[in-house]
This record gives structure tokens, sequence and C-alpha cells, in this order.
């Protein structure tokens, strides 16, 4: 092998191994670039995520179970029903949680006329104090009244949080729909005991609707700059006059293998990226696999 074969192989090796150096640490080109590179349709917010959607069906039954343990007290759906997201199926007995809320609610009231008392006295030594320079009163009995009102405030808020941790509970008493769907099994009856536990019963099952996710891969470069809250709109693929508002449902982490290979080198890497889920109005009706363009509001 000739000395200038040598030199021009191991030429090409470097050339090919900076090739591939530049791909993998040159800085992210931003989603809204890419998108003006291969469409000319016009970007609905300045500086916009732009990604793309994919449908994907919901998933297809959710087991129920309560929040907490009881006994059913009132059933307020039946098998076969569509149900409506946050709407009432069930209520678990709440007796005792009515017998806690009548003795918290006399305890704030006494409370209140305590903190009424205090505040009226503390008021009274605070005028007598000031205006006579603690000639009348001392500086002792002053302070004492003072702190008897803080006392006094401390007890009221303490009780009013108990009495809103206990709104809570009686919340958990009822089991909610917590996406639209169907009933397809619902065995359930007033006098039934219902363990809540980390496996979700088999007596109720949804069904949800669906397909209404739009599933949007989000760059990590893209993720520092998204907000949920922010407005979202997608059109499927090629027809921007179908343009739809999205609705924010959650986020999945995920890592996506990426390869970077030429005749020299092969390198595998590891992307990691966000998929966002959004879900679409139940007017859309897309099949599974369908392809939206997305545009998302960056975050300001």
């Amino acid at each position: 092998m000739s000395r200038t074969f040598r030199w021009g192989a191991i030429g090409l090796i470097l050339m090919a191994l900076g090739v591939t150096g530049w791909m993998l640490w040159a800085p992210p080109v931003p989603h809204h670039d890419q998108g003006r590179a291969f469409n000319r349709w016009p970007v609905p917010f300045p500086d916009a995520i732009h990604a793309l959607g994919e449908v994907t069906p919901a998933p297809e039954l959710i087991h129920l179970r309560p929040a907490q343990s009881g006994l059913v007290m009132a059933v307020l759906a039946q098998v076969g029903a569509h149900v409506h997201a946050g709407q009432p199926l069930l209520k678990l007995d709440d007796r005792d949680l009515q017998a806690q809320k009548t003795a918290l609610e006399a305890e704030l009231k006494a409370a209140r006329l305590e903190l009424a008392g205090e505040q009226e006295l503390f008021d009274y030594y605070d005028r007598l104090y000031r205006k006579h320079d603690g000639q009348f009163i001392s500086a002792e009995r002053y302070m004492l009244a003072k702190n008897n009102l803080r006392a006094a405030r401390a007890k009221v808020m303490r009780i009013q949080g108990q009495l809103a941790a206990l709104k809570l509970r009686w919340q958990q008493r009822t089991l909610t729909a917590p996406v639209a769907g169907i009933l397809v099994h619902f065995a359930v009856a007033p006098g039934m005991w219902l363990n809540s536990h980390e496996q979700p019963a088999d007596e109720m099952i949804l069904a949800p609707d669906g397909p209404h996710w739009l599933r949007v891969e989000v760059s990590q470069y893209d993720f520092t700059r998204f907000d949920p809250k922010a407005q979202a709109v997608a059109w499927p693929w090629g027809q921007p006059q179908q343009k739809v508002r999205l609705i924010f449902d959650h986020l999945e982490p995920q890592a996506r293998a990426h390869t970077l290979s030429d005749t020299l080198v092969s390198v595998r890497d590891v992307l990691p990226v966000v998929w966002v889920y959004y879900r679409l109005p139940p007017e859309v009706k897309a099949l599974p696999g369908s392809r939206f363009n997305v545009f998302i509001q960056p975050r300001s």
C-alpha cells in the first residue's frame, strides 16, 4: 500500500468523524424553523413550537376504584350508560364524616366567639396602652392580651383547616367518572363493601370514548419552551383549513433511539423526547395513526 493511499484513507476517516461529530453536537434546530423549511403554511403563533402529532386510541378499559374503602350507600349509574367526565357514579357511607363535620362546626362557632372576645379585649388594651403610654396598663398585661389574640386566631385557622381536609375526604366518598365513556361492567349495589387498594376492582369497568388523543413528540430542546397551559392548534396533514384547538391532557417522557451512519462509522444515540398528549374535540373524527400538524405557543 503506497504512502499516498494510506494518507488518503486516513483523511477520509477523519472527515467522516468530523461530520459525525458535528451532527451529534451541533445545536438542535427548533421545530418551528424546520416547519418553515418544508411547508409554506402560516404559523399561528410567533416563534411557535412545530411538531407532528399522531392520533392514538385512548386506553381500552379503565378499572374504577374508590379513593377510600367504604359501604355503598347509593348507586347513581347503571351498566351500559354513557357517562361524562366528572359524573358521580356512586356514593359511599359518609355518616362518620357527617358526625365529624357537626362537631367541628360547633367547635368553630365557639372558637369564633372566643376570638371576638379576645379581639375586643385587645383593642381596648391597645387604645389604653397607646393613649396613656402604659400608665394604666402594664406591658405584661398588654402582651398577654396580644398573645391570647394570636392563640384564638390560630385556633380558628386550625379548625378551618380540619374542615377543609374533611371536605376533601367527603368528596372522595363519591366515585366519579375520570373520562367520558360507557360503563361496560358495573356490578355494585347498595350495602356492598368496596375496598380501596392498589389493584383496581373488577366490579366497575369503563370503556372511554375515543380515539380522541393526539400524541405529539416534543424534543428536549423544544420542551424547555413548552407550557402546558399555552394555546395549541392542529390540522390534519395537508389540510390547514380544518384547524382545531387542542386541550392538554398529560405528559410521558420517552427515550427514542436514533442511528447516525455512513460508510465508515455508525453511531447509535438515545435522544430524550417527551410525548405530549392532547385531547381532540369530540367533533373531530380521525382514525388511529392519522397525522396532524401541531403548533404550540411557546413559553413567554
